[in-house]
């Protein structure tokens, strides 16, 4: 993989992990919003035995775990050649989406945010559940032609194996 190539698989945990650590002190009710939010890393959760969700050891677990997963999803998106315009789209698309439909499941703003604690635990459960969407659609769109235009130099044409 050349150095230009590197682009999703630091971009894509260095967002998750910190939106997933802030997202840890603005939980949310119950850190139901954050257990969501966090679902890349809950795997290792029984792993570590930290016990108390209170515990310093909780956040940075949880972040290290995500941060090397979503990693792996950067590093596929990466090889994949995803479309970061695309992605970008994507990404800032459902962030948006996900946060309206979470404040609009209240009668008001004022009601969601009494409910959760904050208005920031709803963005940053928007940002991670968004980067989520994004991971997922921009690999399998960027390969539809509609995504995928011609080269204007055929000497930047990608390579078949």
């Amino acid at each position: 993989m050349k150095p230009r190539n590197k682009f999703f698989v630091w971009l894509v945990p260095l967002l998750w992990a910190t939106c997933s650590y802030v997202h840890y002190h603005y939980p949310g009710d119950e850190y139901a919003l954050y257990a969501i939010g966090s679902i890349a890393a809950i795997w290792i959760v029984p792993l570590v035995h930290i016990g108390d969700i209170h515990n310093p050891l909780f956040p940075l677990s949880i972040t290290l775990a995500g941060a090397v997963v979503m990693a792996a999803a950067g590093w596929i998106m990466d090889r994949l050649r995803t479309h970061r315009r695309l992605w970008a789209a994507l990404y800032a698309g459902a962030a948006a989406a996900i946060l309206c439909a979470s404040l609009l499941a209240f009668p008001s703003i004022d009601r969601a945010i009494r409910k959760n604690g904050s208005m920031a635990a709803y963005v940053l459960f928007a940002a991670n559940a968004g980067l989520y969407v994004s991971v997922v659609l921009a690999p399998i769109l960027s390969f539809l032609p509609l995504f995928r235009p011609e080269p204007a130099d055929p000497a930047e044409a990608p390579e078949s194996d």
